[in-house]
């Protein structure tokens, strides 16, 4: 399992620091409240919304956890798929999502819960798990986007194509194992916020 994991992060390590920073400056972006986002973050956290309305009608808890899990998972497949395209995907879903994350948490919410009890609380028990699998995701995404440059680039320097072809080889052979990590990851998340998460919320509002 040890090597499993290492040979996922020793092709993924640079990419994943790549989309942890630009995480982080969406979130940063995300606490300023910047008058220019407001309308498409307002958007993005409303589809959160819908989806929770769902998780309610429901009340069941595989249901719950079903949702959760195969939204996360629909996200991390096309941060990862779509990385091809020159890694415009992956870089602007982080980005958002991190600005909505920061937006979140420093909205007033009706519960009355400050911002570190929202996240201490609230996020950080199952989004360690669930962030981490995404920026993995989004990592190997961007990795496949570089590459796309690279082989652009290959076209008119010939000497870089067997580089290049070596580069998509390492990528595509990791590929199966890092997607199999990301789905335990999630799974695990989304189990941690349906049952979890939830207990930790009503106990701190208690």
């Amino acid at each position: 399992m040890r090597s499993f994991i290492s040979d996922i992060w020793r092709g993924t390590s640079k990419y994943f620091g790549i989309a942890l920073l630009i995480l982080l400056v969406g979130v940063i972006i995300g606490m300023l409240n910047l008058t220019s986002l407001n309308s498409v973050l307002q958007q993005m956290i409303e589809q959160v919304k819908e989806i929770s309305k769902e998780i309610q009608l429901e009340n069941n808890v595989f249901t719950t956890i079903r949702v959760i899990f195969m939204n996360n998972l629909m996200a991390a497949i096309m941060m990862l798929g779509m990385g091809i395209f020159f890694a415009i995907f992956p870089v602007w879903g982080l980005f958002m999502n991190g600005a909505v994350l920061g937006y979140i948490l420093t909205t007033p919410n009706a519960k009355g819960l400050s911002t570190w009890e929202m996240l201490v609380y609230g996020i950080l028990p199952h989004g360690i798990i669930e962030i981490a699998a995404i920026l993995l995701a989004a990592g190997l995404g961007i990795r496949f986007g570089v590459l796309s440059f690279h082989s652009v680039g290959a076209l008119f320097v010939p000497q870089k194509r067997d580089r290049v072809k070596r580069d998509w080889g390492d990528s595509l052979r990791i590929l199966w194992k890092a997607f199999i990590l990301i789905v335990v990851m999630l799974l695990v998340a989304a189990i941690i916020e349906s049952v979890i998460t939830p207990q930790l919320l009503q106990l701190l509002i208690k």
